[in-house]
């Protein structure tokens, strides 16, 4: 998606009390190959930049 709708859903996961997220970017579908190195970095990248833009990384969190 967007980083807007991904910065979306961060926001409503971290509403909901969720502090740890995995993320695998781009899996490989069964036989078939996935994205390369750079596709997936650039994945990184998009969901970092939404982190910041939701304001969820680690210290923007306020605690419980």
């Amino acid at each position: 998606g967007t980083r807007e709708r991904i910065a979306d859903r961060l926001k409503a996961y971290a509403a909901t009390g969720v502090t740890t997220l995995i993320a695998m970017p781009g899996g490989a579908a069964p036989g078939g190959t996935g994205p390369g190195l750079e596709e997936r970095l650039a994945m990184l990248r998009t969901l970092m930049e939404a982190a910041e833009l939701a304001g969820v990384l680690d210290g923007d969190v306020p605690s419980s």
